[in-house]
């Protein structure tokens, strides 16, 4: 098979490609504009250009001139799953640059915390940990990987057109909350001194250690708000409810216990989950919109059995 640079013309792009293309192009921005003093920026900038392209081929390979992705639409729909899992981790390097170091939105949400509440949500409820409460609210905490397997169930389940849209409105959801994040960042409960969490750790057993575990690995100091667990978590609910209702009917209550359990184990102020809730319905709403526009939306009764 020959491919030039010309033949891209004839690629019908989807939205999950936009978003990915869009996310990748945003961060280059910001490492061309604000990251003179990172170390190796161009050779990252190289990177995202080559992602970039390589997203460009895969759409052109698996859907040349708008015909129905028959072939590779697999790994059409993982790319942007994998890029987000990418782009994640490089968050590290990219939030500290916009504003020199500094997360303006922690003075934010300290107050507003205190304004809804009366004080820090995240503090007053120290008082009822025991390890078999924390133990629950880790199970519940990690219960959110679940939420990312609607897309892949769809995949299983050979149903191209919706787990494609799946994958674009989970795109969508994520990638404008990491540009969110970038533009401002802010700290999580344990990251703020004058919160003074005491115990400054939970206990549990097994989902206890776990989750401490994966946090200590994965975590991304200014990440907060939203709370990507919960605007995910409800975006991929709500992306079952449509089309897996059996586990939509799990994920929703699941949905509510992360949200809970990111206050309770001290990763989130009270107002992150709860712009969390909003950000994902908000992406679930707007990604179905932008889908129907361009005619990406499969029909309610769509078998679509590859």
């Amino acid at each position: 098979m020959t491919f030039s640079p010309v033949d891209l013309l004839s690629t019908r792009f989807r939205l999950l490609d936009l978003a990915s293309l869009a996310y990748l192009l945003f961060s280059c921005l910001v490492l061309a504009v604000f990251g003179a003093g990172v170390p190796g920026r161009w050779t990252q900038t190289a990177v995202y250009a080559l992602i970039g392209l390589a997203i460009l081929v895969a759409a052109h390979l698996t859907e040349p001139a708008g015909s129905k992705p028959r072939r590779g639409y697999a790994l059409r729909t993982l790319i942007p799953l994998l890029l987000l899992a990418y782009t994640w981790g490089q968050l590290r390097m990219l939030m500290p640059l916009v504003w020199a170091g500094s997360y303006p939105g922690t003075g934010f949400s300290v107050a507003i915390d205190q304004w809804l509440f009366g004080g820090h949500p995240t503090v007053m409820v120290q008082v009822l940990h025991r390890a078999w409460l924390d133990e629950a609210m880790a199970a519940m905490y990690f219960g959110y990987y679940l939420f990312l397997t609607v897309p892949v169930v769809l995949l299983v389940r050979r149903q191209a057109e919706r787990a494609l849209a799946a994958a674009s409105i989970v795109a969508v959801t994520y990638f404008t909350m990491f540009a969110f994040y970038v533009l401002v960042p802010t700290k999580g409960p344990r990251h703020v001194d004058s919160l003074d969490l005491v115990p400054g750790e939970f206990g549990g057993y097994f989902f206890g250690w776990l989750v401490r575990t994966l946090q200590g690995a994965e975590s991304v100091v200014g990440a907060a708000l939203p709370s990507s667990h919960v605007g995910g978590a409800v975006v991929c609910a709500v992306i079952a409810w449509w089309w897996l209702p059996a586990l939509g009917r799990f994920l929703a209550p699941l949905a509510a216990g992360v949200a809970v359990s990111t206050v309770y184990l001290g990763y989130h102020h009270a107002i992150d989950p709860i712009t969390g809730v909003l950000w994902g319905l908000a992406g679930a709403w707007l990604g179905r919109a932008w889908l129907r526009r361009r005619g990406e939306w499969p029909d309610d009764d769509f078998a679509d059995q590859v």
